[in-house]
Parts: structure tokens; sequence; C-alpha cells
């Protein structure tokens, strides 16, 4: 179901503005290397419940098989860095802003995940290491703006 008018979606160039259900699932596949344009707070939060429960998945197929566990974090991470970047867009915010925050969360995850049974990453990955705090704090950036209220479309045509 889209919340959105033809003119929002071709203002946002993305088709899906205002996804909500299913329909943000498909325009999350379907929007995987469209890092133009926006993208609404349903789209963003419909994903972020899907994945969420699709990590419950991925967290059993890694205790099962870690190779393809790594296989599906890669393939999922760039829907999910082309969404950030386009709802950070429509927020207001650079994109380019997400794409290095997310970019960064997903090399500490591929570190700690082929450093965790090793141990030798301790020191680095650790809960108190300074790489831990920063990607927290990364995280919570992610989720502040991700909140932040849809600009709509005069505020991106000003922009552009």
């Amino acid at each position: 179901m889209l919340k959105s008018t033809t003119e929002e979606q071709a203002l946002a160039k993305n088709k899906y503005y205002g996804a909500t259900g299913a329909t943000a699932i498909v325009a999350w596949f379907k929007n995987a290397f469209n890092y133009t344009g926006c993208s609404s707070r349903s789209e963003y939060w419909w994903m972020f419940l899907f994945s969420d429960l699709f990590g419950f998945v991925i967290a059993i197929v890694f205790l099962l098989l870690p190779i393809l566990s790594l296989v599906l974090l890669l393939a999922l991470s760039v829907p999910w860095i082309s969404l950030a970047t386009r709802r950070y867009r429509d927020a207001g915010v650079p994109g380019y802003i997400a794409t290095v925050q997310m970019a960064f969360s997903l090399v500490l995850v591929i570190v700690i995940l082929l450093g965790a049974n090793a141990g030798a990453l301790d020191w680095l990955t650790g809960s108190g290491s300074w790489l831990a705090k920063l990607n927290s704090f990364s995280g919570t950036m992610l989720i502040i703006v991700s909140v932040l209220p849809t600009g709509g479309p005069k505020a991106w045509t000003s922009k552009n």
C-alpha cells in the first residue's frame, strides 16, 4: 500500500515512496541500487521490523553455517545502505552520512564475525573498545535521524 501521490513519488525519485507493509519489503529489494531520491519513514520502519525478524533467521544460520550468514549479511547490506541514504535525504540530512555510517558498521560486524572465534580481536572489538563505542554512537545517530520528520516535496525541490 502506498500513502503518497504520483507527484510526491516523482519528486522523491522513488515510485514506492510512502510504502507500508509488504509493499515496503518489495520496495526495499527493487530500490536496492537506488541512491537518489528519498524514502519515507514508513518505508524505513517497515523494513526495520522485517530485518529484525529476519535477523533471527540469520543468527540461527550463523550457528549452523557461518560463511552463508556472512554472505547473507553482505547481500542484504546493499539495500539497507541505499534505504538509509534515501531516508537521511528525506529527513534533510546529506545521504552520504548514512552511507559512511552503514559501511563502517558493516566492516565492524565482518571483523567481529571473522575474529570472534579466535578471540584475537578482543582488544579491538570488545565492549569497552573505542571501536565499539564509535559504532554505538553511529547506530544512535542512525536511529535519531531516521525518526526525523519527512521534509516533504517543497523541501526536496528547494534543495535540488
